[in-house]
């Protein structure tokens, strides 16, 4: 029978070993503070930054039902049928319709090469003029992410160099999209709908998340 004293551990001889390879454990906690340091200076820092985007609350798709019918039929009719068959011609676009507009014109490739080379995003500290095969590049590196049933919301996941030109870049982007979508919107509906003329479709409260080092 094993006796219990055969699995016990001797703790002074653990320190004993320890305290031999002092100079061993000490160096290597050296170089690694030292390789740390070097890779701090050297290797440029990347940050990161995710914008969700979710389709328009009940609420809000409601009231701009109400306010295409209040400013686009001065007659709803005389019957619910009547005033639904209004209501679905002065705006004929499903929750499901806008928000897949709107994703699909945030994923514009043009459009988010033409504000990356306008913005600061590309620029390095190397001292170097990014070119258009760099701001392609960054352009490829966008990952965008259906919504599924763990995540219902769309993501746009940026990463960049600058920390502030990737925040003002994620926001362009935003508010490009929602202008697209305007404009789509007052060429192909029926009538027209003053409250839909500006920027305010792209009100889908996207959500950017904290900006942090990669």
């Amino acid at each position: 029978m094993e006796s219990a004293n055969d699995r016990e551990i001797d703790l002074l001889a653990v320190v004993a070993v320890l305290w031999k390879g002092r100079w061993t454990i000490l160096a290597t906690m050296l170089f690694a503070l030292v390789v740390g340091i070097i890779l701090y200076a050297v290797v440029p820092r990347s940050y990161e930054s995710v914008a969700t985007v979710f389709p328009l609350r009940q609420s809000q798709y409601a009231g701009y039902i109400e306010l295409a019918t209040s400013t686009a039929l001065p007659s709803a009719g005389e019957n619910q049928n009547e005033q639904d068959a209004g209501v679905k011609a002065a705006f004929p676009y499903s929750r499901d319709d806008l928000f897949k507009e709107f994703t699909r014109y945030l994923q514009n490739p043009a459009h988010l090469l033409e504000i990356a080379e306008q913005s600061q995003i590309l620029k390095t500290g190397k001292g170097t003029q990014p070119g258009q095969d760099d701001a392609l590049a960054f352009v490829r590196s966008i990952v965008f992410a259906d919504p599924s049933e763990k995540n219902p919301g769309f993501t746009m996941r940026v990463r960049a160099e600058n920390r502030e030109a990737l925040g003002n870049f994620v926001s362009s982007s935003l508010k490009q999209a929602s202008v697209d979508l305007a404009q789509s919107l007052k060429c192909q509906r029926r009538s027209k709908i003053r409250p839909l003329g500006g920027a305010k479709v792209g009100h889908f409260a996207p959500q950017v998340g904290n900006v942090g080092r990669a």
